[in-house]
């Protein structure tokens, strides 16, 4: 092999290295790496055996911190270490040693990253934040993000680059930059707001302008939503905020007002008995609770009663089997007592879907 004496001879001569003293550094990078890359795995799988039979996070920690040390960092680590054993010229070695540190920096970095998700996961967790999901994503985020940005002026100033004078110099160009990307930056300090202030959370039913759907994710930017017919909505943060939003799951009860219409030829005396009727018909249901009924007004085709009471449930499904209930119980109890719901010819109520029906108190007639 011509060519490899041929470049072994010129690191001789140039560099003043022996080929021993290259091969044991050549051996000495091939060693380092194997020998990290075989004691990381031991360590992973015998912490892994250990996480099993004990309570605490501790030794999930260390497994994912070995699991998030790169392959790339154990090479330029080994290649710094093996570098020191040969004489090289001072702008290579300064080479060597600026990628050594930016491997080091960037993987101090990752390490730094994954601390914070598991302090923040831990915190929220022992607080019994309802928010967690949301609040542990923001925070890591922004978090992860100011460690970057002081991992690089870190870096900056250890290669030599007066950080002061940069960020001195970035001053005014950031007031320019502010102003270009104001819409981002109000998203983001919407999604802050989202964070401490908690009008939703993961999980919850809301609904922003004419989109409604189950909140999957909160992020820095955009706030995605699932809806009821399966469709992903992605909404800005800063829309979300600025349009109000309804939530659904912090529904303590529901109001149902009950229009129910009899013939204007009923009597005084059965038209009295019928608020008593529909008192005894909503109080016999499970959960409901009766605020008032009232003959409310007199037409030309019918008297009307309208009649309020609340259900102390969440569930739209529920809550409709309860209002199946008492109209099927006012149809039965009405025609024992001898009156006559009206019977006239109307069009079809139009479709709604929960999140509509929860905007507005639900209204039936009998």
């Amino acid at each position: 092999m011509p060519e490899l004496r041929f470049v072994l001879s010129d690191l001789t001569s140039w560099y003043g290295n022996s080929r021993a003293a290259m091969l044991a550094a050549l051996s000495i990078w091939i060693v380092v790496i194997v020998a990290i890359v075989v004691v990381q795995r031991v360590l992973i799988r015998w912490l892994d055996r250990r996480a099993k039979v004990t309570s605490t996070e501790i030794d999930n920690f260390f497994v994912a911190m070995l699991r998030k040390t790169r392959l790339a960092f154990i090479v330029f680590a080994a290649m710094t270490a093996a570098s020191a054993t040969l004489s090289l010229p001072p702008r290579l070695r300064f080479a060597v040693g600026v990628v050594g540190k930016v491997a080091l920096l960037i993987q101090l970095a990752i390490w730094g990253g994954e601390l914070i998700v598991v302090v923040f996961r831990r915190y929220f967790a022992r607080v019994k934040d309802g928010g967690n999901s949301t609040t542990v994503e923001a925070l890591s985020y922004v978090a992860r993000l100011g460690l970057w940005i002081l991992i690089i002026l870190v870096g900056l100033e250890s290669f030599g680059i007066h950080v002061t004078a940069i960020v001195a110099g970035l001053g005014i160009g950031g007031i320019a930059v502010a102003l270009a990307v104001q819409n981002i930056l109000g998203d983001v300090f919407a999604a802050l707001s989202i964070l401490f202030d908690k009008p939703f959370v993961v999980g919850d039913l809301i609904e922003v302008n004419a989109y409604s759907g189950i909140v999957t994710h909160v992020g820095i930017k955009s706030t995605r939503l699932r809806s009821v017919t399966g469709e992903q909505i992605i909404l800005s943060n800063g829309e979300v905020l600025k349009n109000g939003v309804r939530n659904f799951e912090r529904l303590g009860q529901r109001r149902a007002v009950l229009i129910t219409r009899i013939a204007p030829g009923t009597n005084e005396a059965k038209a009295r008995l019928l608020p008593e009727i529909i008192r005894k018909v909503v109080e016999s249901q499970r959960g409901a609770t009766f605020s008032r009924a009232h003959f409310k007004t007199i037409t030309d085709n019918s008297f009307e009663f309208e009649t309020v009471y609340f259900l102390a449930t969440t569930d739209y499904d529920a809550f409709l089997d309860c209002q199946q209930e008492i109209n099927l119980a006012l149809i039965r109890d009405l025609k024992a007592a001898g009156i006559n719901l009206l019977s006239q010819k109307s069009s079809p109520p139009a479709l709604r879907s929960p999140e509509k029906e929860a905007q507005t108190p639900p209204s039936t007639s009998v």
